[in-house]
């Protein structure tokens, strides 16, 4: 506080009970529970503009070989893989719509921290957009376009995570499809690995690509959305490591 304020008279003592604080962990939690959401809007917006096509087919396509991910699905490229436009979509909707505007604070090197952390970005965008894949083809999850022109908090009601019966617990839960990282963490790390893989210069121009595209869509088109050695050896690898 102290640091963003350090020219005025402004007397308060940062606290975890404070409103400083609530205020800054729930923009956090936004910004992180905007990926499944966004993600499966995308998705749901992909399936439904496919819909003569069957949604166990369609999502068997798009996971063959982690076709989702690359710019042109039908030539599997590895130097364009992360850069499909359902991953810039989401990289631009969820993350560089919510830091645009951040506040200028010398001290914290805020210009610098907006630029960093994009590998681990893209990994929670490809998870995502991995669990909303799943989830629409297993029929987890109503194909429901109508959904997408909601209001925001009309949306989040709809697009809601489905209950299922847990039979350990004897009660309905959330667990078994929501985007959480006892699902889903394993499988991020496995994204950064392979992002990271990609190098510094791969994911500047994939950042330069997605802040077009922001700069392309404005805030109007986004709104829509808003929300090894042997056989044995290889066979244990996350294959999401290896998409570099």
């Amino acid at each position: 506080m102290d640091v963003v304020y350090d020219d005025s008279d402004l007397q308060y003592k940062v606290n975890t009970q404070g409103s400083v604080f609530g205020v800054a962990t729930q923009c956090l939690a936004e910004w992180r529970s905007n990926f499944g959401s966004t993600g499966l809007a995308i998705m749901i917006d992909f399936y439904a503009r496919n819909k003569d096509t069957d949604t166990k087919e369609l999502g068997q396509a798009l996971m063959e070989d982690f076709a989702f991910l690359f710019e042109d699905m039908d030539n599997i490229d590895t130097m364009q893989v992360f850069r499909s436009p359902f991953m810039l979509q989401l990289f631009t909707t969820a993350h560089l719509h919510s830091i645009i505007g951040h506040a200028e604070v010398t001290a914290l090197k805020t210009d610098v921290l907006a630029s960093i952390g994009v590998a681990s970005v893209l990994s929670i965008c490809a998870a995502s957009l991995e669990c909303a894949i799943k989830c629409l083809s297993d029929g987890a999850i109503d194909i429901d376009s109508d959904a997408l022109d909601m209001r925001p908090a009309q949306r989040k009601r709809k697009l809601r995570t489905p209950r299922t019966f847990n039979k350990a617990t004897g009660n309905h839960s959330t667990t078994e499809h929501a985007f959480s990282i006892n699902n889903w963490g394993s499988v991020t790390t496995s994204y950064v690995i392979g992002v990271k893989k990609k190098g510094e210069s791969f994911l500047r121009e994939t950042t330069s690509m997605a802040w077009k595209l922001l700069k392309k869509s404005g805030n109007a088109a986004l709104r829509k959305y808003i929300s090894l050695n042997d056989e044995d050896e290889e066979e244990n690898i996350d294959q999401h490591c290896m998409l570099w």
